[in-house]
């Protein structure tokens, strides 16, 4: 697969002077430390290397004041982090101001669209067929993998200069600078000026190439740059997310990291990642309804956060914002936390005339019709609130009325129409609401498990599940308790008979009653049971690898024969899919996995 094969790391070729010896410590002049020895110490000693290394880093350092040749693996590693902070250092400004071109990075599939003159108006974009989309979608693939190799040769093969290096070393190098150039970044982006704002955005740049090479602890300093108040920074770090979201492996580790930063940022912030989080669903949804080539995973765990924002959430601005984020992810499976959200008075209304909940069910392609209990509670709600303005002499009641209504036939009519053409639409509505439930059960169980851990001061923290306590022992006596092991006899023949309830709920009533009031009190409520808390998987339902339509828990698709990797709802699309570029990339699966 083109998209999982790295990129080739570019060479750079030192001059003459820089391959000299010097005389100082008996190295290529590339590799020399000496001119910078002072600013190596200097680093060593300052505080981002003694948070994270602690005393080790006097260690790195000799009793004259130099440093250390004879020293161990470790102590070498640090002094190469820190020489390549020097290195970042001195190097980063030499780049100059940042420059910004017309053309946004990566390239869209609207961008595309109209640079390959294959239409002009929106509306040709948005009727394009599956297959014409499919198409766009390598080509967004192959221009965002054109900007990697631009910025892995621009910057980063330039300020490691490892040319003259092994494969093997070469690469320890890399991936030691790659976590260098998180600090540096970070350090930069939270000074003031815009110089260093430049060099943060030249080290971001530097670092997309390898982004999927961090670990989890710093990519989540990496993103939580968007909460620095540096418009620029946050734009180039926007880019580099729209560049590895739809990864096949990382993609799903970087929507972990950003969903999380929901749960643990300040009300002034949130909006920040609000905004990545809609370009990211304008990125992977270039057509309403339908998603570019993403993995199923990524997008029901962006989906998955939202909602919890939105269970645990009293503010109704964010309320607000997360809705309309779900409504560019075309996120029908939401709609039951999106309807008690708007039942509980959570969200910010602009009007009191429109029929929020209804226009949300059509924007997400939810059928529409009075005849659904949620459109008839809407209906209700809203001829309530108008009676009790009649009451108090309000004058515009029955234009906002004549409006409510207007928008709710409208859309009825519309989806009629739909209904004539499409006869399983009533079959994909029971699809839709069986997958919501299945979202509104996983979000349920994630406030029961993690809702403590939140921080975020404008959601409202879940208590703590409590450990189940052993039951009280009652205080039977010995006679008590031979009594009971000789009556079991007596139980089994009542389960025989056909009465096995009497013997155990007897049992738990005698044990209830000698109990005493200050134990019952006690006693907390248990867990909820295997079937309330029992949720389905959904970010493991597949899509079709041609037409991209999301399978169901009860009817999974297919997977080709060969690969045994991707899946198909119907050989039509099978067969559309091998003509297109599937035949390719298809290789034959290994026996493991295939019985795997």
């Amino acid at each position: 697969d083109k998209r999982t094969t790295p990129t080739k790391m570019a060479l750079f070729v030192p001059t003459d002077e820089e391959c000299r010896v010097c005389e100082g410590c008996s190295q290529r002049k590339f590799a020399c430390n000496c001119l910078y020895r002072d600013q190596i110490i200097a680093v060593l000693r300052g505080p981002i290397f003694k948070e994270r290394y602690g005393e080790l880093t006097e260690m790195c350092v000799s009793e004259d004041g130099k440093l250390r040749v004879d020293a161990d693996k470790k102590i070498s590693r640090i002094q190469t982090e820190a020489t390549a902070m020097v290195n970042f250092t001195n190097k980063m400004p030499e780049y100059g101001p940042v420059l910004w071109a017309d053309e946004t990075f990566p390239k869209r599939h609207v961008d595309i669209f109209q640079e390959k003159d294959m239409g002009s108006s929106l509306k040709e974009f948005y009727s394009l067929s599956s297959e014409v989309l499919k198409r766009l979608d390598r080509m967004v693939w192959k221009e965002r993998t054109k900007y990697l190799k631009v910025c892995e040769e621009e910057y980063f093969v330039r300020l490691m200069r490892s040319t003259e290096y092994k494969e093997s070393v070469k690469r320890e190098m890399y991936e030691m600078g790659v976590v260098v150039m998180v600090e540096y970044i970070n350090a930069e982006a939270r000074k003031s000026g815009q110089s260093s704002y430049d060099c943060a955005i030249h080290g971001i740049r530097s670092l997309t190439p390898f982004l999927d090479w961090l670990d989890v602890e710093s990519l989540e300093k990496l993103v939580r740059l968007f909460e620095v108040d540096a418009k620029y920074v946050k734009r180039e770090l926007c880019t580099v997310v729209l560049c590895w979201i739809n990864h096949p492996q990382y993609g799903e580790v970087l929507a972990e990291v950003l969903g999380k930063r929901f749960l643990h940022c300040s009300e002034d912030t949130f909006f920040s990642y609000a905004a990545v989080m809609k370009e990211i669903f304008h990125y992977v949804c270039p057509i309403p309804g339908v998603h570019s080539t993403i993995s199923p995973e990524v997008l029901s765990t962006l989906i998955r956060y939202h909602c919890i924002v939105l269970t645990l959430s009293p503010n109704k601005h964010i309320n607000k914002e997360i809705i309309d984020n779900l409504k560019y992810a075309r996120a029908f499976d939401s709609l039951p936390m999106v309807e008690k959200a708007y039942d509980s008075g959570r969200v910010f209304l602009e009007t009191l005339s429109e029929p929020y909940l209804v226009t949300f069910m059509a924007e997400v392609g939810y059928p529409v019709s009075q005849e659904d209990p949620r459109v008839k509670k809407a209906i209700e709600k809203q001829d309530k609130f108008e009676r009790e303005c009649r009451r108090s002499g309000v004058p515009w009641v029955d234009v906002s009325w004549k409006h409510f209504m207007k928008k709710i036939v409208k859309e009825e009519k519309r989806w009629k129409r739909l209904a004539e053409e499409d006869p399983n639409l009533e079959e994909r509505k029971k699809d839709m609401d069986l997958l919501g439930d299945c979202m509104m059960r996983s979000v349920g169980k994630w406030v029961w498990e993690h809702g403590h851990s939140v921080t975020s001061p404008f959601l409202v923290k879940a208590p703590k599940p409590k450990e189940k306590k052993p039951k009280p022992k009652s205080g039977r006596s010995k006679k008590n308790k031979s009594a009971s092991s000789g009556g079991k006899e007596g139980v089994g023949k009542t389960k025989a008979d056909g009465s096995a309830g009497k013997g155990p709920s007897s049992r738990q009533s005698c044990d209830a009653d000698s109990a005493s009031p200050s134990q019952k009190q006690d006693e907390t409520p248990e867990e909820p049971s295997a079937e309330q808390t029992e949720t389905f998987k959904v970010k493991q339902l597949q899509r079709c690898g041609f037409c991209n339509r999301q399978e169901l828990p009860e009817a999974k698709f297919q997977k080709c024969g060969r690969c045994r990797k991707t899946r198909y709802c119907c050989k039509e699309c099978q067969h559309q899919d091998w003509r297109t570029g599937h035949k390719d990339v298809c290789k034959p699966a290994d026996k493991k996995s295939d019985e795997s």
